[in-house]
């Protein structure tokens, strides 16, 4: 099964975005299917529905980073995640609307709750670029609704905001481990005995590029089984930033770089760790358009060791 976003008009409320859900049926991928967004409570403008989501099971979670709602005692909460539950018919329903806690000191269109997020299990986590930049943690009973169980601050060591704090997350539920894109740098949490998620370190990449560009370093980001791959696709690789997917595995004495992925050598800007994906000890690694001796490339995917 999976999940497809695409933007989605409503004559009346506007655009409330669409997300198409398809199966993967005896005969192929069918529209099993199509679940709508809400209209926002202040209207005039779009939720951002489905500008990310994530699906594990039957449950789907789809940001709305800006949707619109009054706060308690006054002022305006921007940000909601929908989540969407399948029925046994296979129709695929709201369950709730999570919105952004009000104690974020939120100022209008600077709220973004939302704009990531990742589900696994019974955990969910959900960044919110209000002014303090948060991460929050939601958990679910079985049957019962997501309730919010911990905040997660930026670390004491980290540069005042705006830093980005949350811009990328990835979560292991069954490991533990939550993997927090911070401005150049990641930021790890592990769960300890008692359910609480502790910052252990900080994970950086392995080279630069200009300070006008970056490597965008946590482009992307999973982690699975103790393994981190996050994608830097403006990354220098010999001082070109061609893009590389840094790996990083926990050990005995902690989080270490334990590989490198790179483009291959006839290319000279790829843009390679756009996205990636993470499984079984296998990593899967984008790359958005490559060029060499062969021309242009669309698409293509490298997986080279560095």
């Amino acid at each position: 099964m999976g999940a497809v976003e695409l933007n989605g008009i409503d004559p009346v409320a506007g655009p409330v975005g669409l997300v198409h859900i398809l199966s993967h049926e005896p005969g192929g991928w069918v529209v099993e299917d199509i679940v709508r967004g809400v209209p926002n409570p202040f209207g005039g403008v779009g939720t951002g529905f489905a500008s990310n989501i994530d699906l594990d099971g039957e449950t789907l979670v789809c940001g709305a980073s800006s949707y619109l709602t009054a706060a308690p005692g006054g002022g305006i909460i921007v940000g909601a995640v929908l989540v969407y539950k399948r029925t046994p018919v296979g129709h695929w329903g709201l369950a709730q609307i999570i919105e952004q806690p009000p104690y974020s000191g939120t100022v209008p269109g600077y709220g973004q709750f939302g704009r990531a997020l990742a589900l696994d299990g019974g955990t969910l986590v959900v960044s919110d670029m209000a002014g303090r930049e948060l991460v929050h943690v939601f958990e679910r009973p079985a049957n019962g609704d997501w309730t919010l169980v911990q905040t997660i601050d930026r670390p004491p060591s980290s540069p005042p905001p705006p830093s980005y704090f949350g811009r990328t997350l990835a979560l292991d539920e069954q490991d533990g481990v939550l993997a927090v894109i911070e401005g150049a740098d990641c930021q790890v949490y592990e769960r300890d005995g008692s359910g609480v998620w502790l910052w252990v370190t900080t994970l950086s990449p392995l080279e630069g590029t200009s300070v006008a560009v970056g490597t965008q370093f946590g482009t992307s980001a999973k982690v699975r089984d103790g393994m981190l791959a996050i994608g830097a696709p403006y990354e220098a690789v010999q001082g070109v930033p061609r893009g590389a997917v840094e790996i990083f595995e926990r050990g005995s004495s902690g989080w270490s770089r334990t590989g490198r992925l790179i483009p291959p050598a006839w290319s000279t800007f790829t843009g390679l760790g756009k996205s990636v994906a993470l499984d079984d000890r296998r990593v899967v690694a984008g790359d958005v358009g490559s060029y060499g001796a062969i021309g242009l490339v669309p698409g293509s995917v490298s997986l080279q060791g560095s």
